[in-house]
């Protein structure tokens, strides 16, 4: 189990990193790795101390993950709004532009 600790402890620090640089491809795949290893963990029956203290670790790091990915979707969902807002007058500028021609 306890290369299992150490594996959870690792990848939970590399999603905390890769969420807090918006790395969408590494959350994925480090979220896919999580996964797997606490499948492991589950099949081998009851955690150890070290193990649950890792699980707990890890739960954290996907609460504050789950935070960032709420903040960046705010923030791309706003901006999606400016940009809807503004398409009118881009056709109108570019409208304007071609005439000009």
């Amino acid at each position: 189990m306890g290369d299992l600790s150490a594996a959870l402890t690792t990848r939970a620090r590399r999603l905390a990193d890769a969420a807090m640089q918006r790395d969408w491809a590494s959350v994925t795949a480090l979220d896919a790795e999580l996964n797997a290893i606490v499948r492991r963990c589950a099949a081998d029956g009851e955690p150890t101390r070290d193990m649950h203290a890792a699980l707990q670790a890890v739960a954290r790091v996907y609460e504050r993950a789950a935070a960032t990915i709420g903040d960046a979707h705010g923030e791309l969902a706003s901006r999606l709004v400016e940009l809807a807002e503004n398409r009118h007058a881009w056709i109108a500028y570019a409208t304007i532009a071609e005439g000009g021609q």
